[in-house]
């Protein structure tokens, strides 16, 4: 009979030790913006999943896409730029505690554009429709100020073709 409530009182401590040092995930949404070169802005959403095990180190991914696009005037006419970023980056996030976290992440963006000419009582001229992949790269900031309640602040930046694109991200997630 001992054995049998020792074994019950072992099980239970172990459940409940692990029932505190459970795996968590946080899922998150938010706004994201870029500058790219030449006054440029591109608009749109970021997305993040973070899992996070028995260690203050975690894993976090993070996936964005954006649209812009500009007009710049000239006295015979106009150019229009018109671009698409994506991006998909991951890498670890660190837990100082239960409030504060920060990641590095390191990936892969996208991004494609057309550049049009517009003279007056003319028809458009592509002048330009450059497509390019490189590597990218971001940092940032979580804070948990409830348990399931994720906010984070984030940068991201890479360099496609001759053009630079530095951007932030805002968003909020759920944490379980």
């Amino acid at each position: 009979m001992k054995t049998l409530q020792t074994i019950l009182l072992a099980a239970a401590v172990s459940l409940a030790a692990s029932s505190v040092f459970a795996d968590t995930q946080t899922a998150s949404v938010g706004y994201a913006q870029t500058d790219v070169s030449h006054g440029l802005k591109t608009k749109g959403a970021n997305v993040q999943y973070r899992y996070e095990w028995q260690s203050p180190v975690s894993l976090l991914t993070s996936a964005s896409y954006q649209t812009g696009d500009k007009r710049f005037n000239h006295a015979t006419g106009y150019d229009k730029w018109d671009v698409d970023y994506y991006s998909f980056l991951a890498g670890p996030a660190y837990r100082f505690n239960d409030l504060v976290s920060v990641y590095a992440l390191g990936g892969v963006a996208h991004g494609k554009g057309e550049h049009t000419y517009h003279t007056n009582n003319r028809p458009a001229i592509l002048v330009d429709n450059p497509k390019d992949t490189s590597v990218a790269y971001g940092a940032g900031l979580i804070i948990n100020p409830q348990p399931n309640l994720s906010l984070n602040v984030g940068y991201e930046g890479t360099r496609l073709k001759k053009y630079d694109f530095n951007g932030f991200n805002v968003g909020v997630g759920y944490r379980f």
